[in-house]
């Protein structure tokens, strides 16, 4: 196996393995799994080669590449810090990574005993996903895509509109649909019970949990577009039994917020537009009145690295009949990184697709209507 194959493998099995960990319900059960000792063993071997010191040196230096170590030490700092040391062969074939630039891959909790996955590790998984075993939002979707187009586009805005879910309204939508098994059974992978001492997030209107006095939501934008406090936020309520799973707020119901509002400033201007053409092959199909045919992907990711790797191997959207295509990213998050649109930009291989912001796009869509 290729050394740049093995980085990138090594690399996947820790992120992977950190997410299977969370999985377990009792983490001494944990002893049993493989994926992130997998990847920490071959962290080790790749040091070994790599590493530039010798000796007792290097002797001590692999001796504190446990798994409890690394989760406290290297998880929780940027991906590239995490290659200190090592010689520059190395580092010029890990600098060609996608993961390269990535930030800490987990956050510590306060009891530094127990961790959460990061937006950028989230992200991540999202696009790998296809490598390992599949996480709850793949689940649901590959479900998703043997329905009638009528039923996906019903389901999905079920998903979006319903982060928080009573039994009552659960059961009205399956009625609504005579109890479709295979309805029935995407509402049973997407959702789960709610845990105790949740609040409504008045972001995305999941489910707020606070760690100390900081709060975690599916995204990061629930933190940080607003000032939280357990004071003035809502609880959530005894008749929401249920709550979508992490991965399928993440990155079903939170995209489709954007998603809705993109559907709905076309609805303004009376234009044609669609949810989640053919399946969803991209999430909204704008037909001008000229005929003129625009496809939208709206994407949520913390990373631009991330995404950028997800468009330049998304085959499915560049061979859309459409005549401009565009990835719409969320004005809050360029905010953050004011490179953002360049990197993504920098990996589209079709000249008639761009990456732009939600701003741009209706600067756009207004222009077209105007010419046309």
């Amino acid at each position: 196996m290729e050394q740049d194959t093995m980085f990138e493998k090594m690399f996947a099995h820790i992120a992977f393995g950190l997410k299977e960990k969370l999985s377990n319900d009792d983490p001494e059960q944990y002893r049993t799994g493989l994926l992130l000792r997998q990847g920490i063993n071959m962290f080790c071997a790749l040091a070994l080669q790599y590493a530039a010191t010798e000796g007792e040196d290097l002797e001590k230096y692999l001796t504190a590449l446990n798994e409890a170590e690394m989760i406290r030490n290297k998880f929780t700092a940027p991906v590239k810090t995490w290659f200190q040391g090592w010689n520059e062969i190395a580092l010029e074939k890990l600098q060609k990574e996608p993961f390269w630039e990535m930030g800490q891959l987990i956050y510590l909790k306060q009891d530094e005993t127990s961790y959460e996955l990061s937006d950028e590790c989230l992200d991540y998984l999202e696009v790998t996903e296809s490598d390992l075993s599949a996480i709850d939002e793949h689940k649901v979707y590959n479900s998703m895509k043997d329905l009638s187009q009528e039923k996906y586009v019903a389901v999905r805005q079920f998903l979006i509109e319903n982060p928080l879910l009573t039994i009552r309204k659960r059961n009205s939508f399956l009625i609504k649909y005579n109890t479709d098994l295979a309805i029935q059974t995407i509402l049973n992978e997407a959702y789960e019970s709610v845990p105790e001492e949740m609040y409504k997030c008045p972001n995305c209107g999941w489910t707020l949990s606070f760690k100390g006095i900081q709060p975690k939501c599916c995204h990061s934008d629930c933190a940080d577009g607003v000032k939280l406090n357990k004071t003035n936020l809502e609880i959530v309520g005894e008749e929401f039994a249920l709550r979508l799973k992490q991965g399928v707020a993440r990155y079903i119901s939170y995209p489709g917020k954007l998603e809705f509002e993109i559907h709905d400033f076309c609805k303004q201007f009376n234009l044609n537009s669609e949810l989640w053409p053919e399946l969803d092959r991209y999430d909204i199909k704008i037909v001008f009145s000229n005929g003129t045919c625009w496809g939208i992907d709206a994407k949520t990711f913390a990373s631009p690295y991330s995404l950028s790797k997800a468009i330049k191997n998304d085959n499915k959207f560049y061979s859309a009949n459409i005549d401009k295509g565009f990835y719409v990213i969320s004005d809050n998050i360029i905010k953050k990184n004011v490179a953002y649109l360049k990197i993504c930009n920098s990996a589209i291989r079709n000249s008639n697709f761009s990456c732009i912001s939600m701003s741009i796009l209706k600067k756009l869509i207004k222009a077209e209507l105007k010419n046309g």
